[in-house]
């Protein structure tokens, strides 16, 4: 029961944003991504690219998860953003001085 304008108006700035695949293959921090199987907006091929662009991610796909997988799958979604939070901060204080 969306109103097809608000879809339609983030498709065209999604068409209209500068490529940002080069910028993200010289990022160097640790990134999570999460995505959903279902997800009509963002999907398995848009996740592939991002994931490909990135240098070394960890990638959890929630399945029969939409565009909100912070909503639609709360517990997983949290657990693996505590994990990784866990971990990235783990290597931050392995990188310091």
């Amino acid at each position: 029961e969306t109103d097809p304008a608000g879809p339609a108006a983030a498709l065209r700035g999604r068409a209209e944003r500068p490529d940002y695949e080069r910028l993200l293959r010289d990022l160097r921090p640790p990134a999570l991504v999460i995505a959903g199987d279902h997800d009509a907006y963002s999907t398995k091929e848009v996740t592939d690219q991002l994931v490909a662009a990135l240098p070394d991610p960890e990638v959890l796909i929630l399945e029969g998860v939409g565009h909100f997988p912070n909503l639609e799958a709360p517990e997983p979604f949290d657990a693996a953003v505590r994990t990784f939070a866990r971990r990235a901060n783990g290597l931050r204080a392995e990188l310091r001085p």
